[in-house]
């Protein structure tokens, strides 16, 4: 789980992880490029929300054909006791290079 300023109430804070999913190089699914394994972590953010995480994590296979690499994306959402979902951050790292849109 990345640690954020917002985002850590330790108490509030539950993961799941998901099985990993493969990634393929077209659609006759012959040649599997990596897979994604998907992290879910929901835990308190302000008085009044809590922040839902999807942490993908991308293994590239050595030399896929499509040149796609290992990394991590990281989507944070809030969510109010309305149900009402809002986009909170995505951060995006690949080759040691991590990219933050908020």
């Amino acid at each position: 789980m990345p640690k954020e300023p917002a985002c850590t109430d330790a108490e509030a804070q539950r993961t799941i992880s998901d099985a990993a999913l493969r990634t393929y190089h077209d659609s006759t699914k012959a040649v599997i490029d990596g897979t994604v394994a998907a992290t879910y972590s929901v835990s308190s953010d302000t008085p009044t929300t809590v922040a839902v995480w999807r942490i993908g994590t991308v293994t590239a296979n050595a030399g896929n054909p499509d040149g796609l690499s290992s990394g991590t994306q990281t989507n944070c959402y809030r969510v109010d006791a309305s149900g009402n979902v809002t986009f909170f951050k995505v951060t995006v790292s690949v080759n040691g290079v991590t990219l933050t849109f908020q």
